[in-house]
């Protein structure tokens, strides 16, 4: 891993619910939601840097990007499919996952004692 995200986010990286996120896959059986929110946030801080983002702004992009997916379930299992059957048409596309996981990403990494989220970090969460 790029000694960058460590530096930039380390304590997020370290977290145990953070880890948990390498039992979830993401798009693939080889690809768990972990693997992937480290390469976003990978390509993240490349962009920040070529966009000669401030290291502030490269932070809160970067920490962003890590936790973009931090939503902390399986999308594809059976609880998250009984949740859905309590909707119907436009509400049960509204409670769809694509929908849904960023704002749940957000809320989950907004406990400040482990994230140091400041506002713009959250908000593009």
């Amino acid at each position: 891993m790029d000694s960058e995200i460590q530096q930039y986010a380390g304590d997020i990286l370290a977290h145990p619910r953070f880890q948990q996120l390498r039992t979830f896959c993401h798009h693939g059986l080889d690809n768990s939601v972990y693997d992937h929110s480290v390469a976003v946030a990978e390509a993240a801080c490349q962009i920040a840097r070529l966009m000669r983002l401030s290291e502030s702004e490269t932070t809160s992009v970067v920490r962003a990007a890590l936790l973009h997916d931090f939503f902390g379930y399986d999308w594809h299992g059976e609880r998250f499919r009984r949740y859905l059957s309590h909707f119907s048409g436009v509400h049960r596309i509204a409670h769809m996952h694509g929908f849904i996981h960023g704002h749940i990403a957000a809320d989950r990494a907004k406990p400040v004692s482990y994230t140091h989220l400041t506002l713009p970090t959250s908000d593009l969460v």
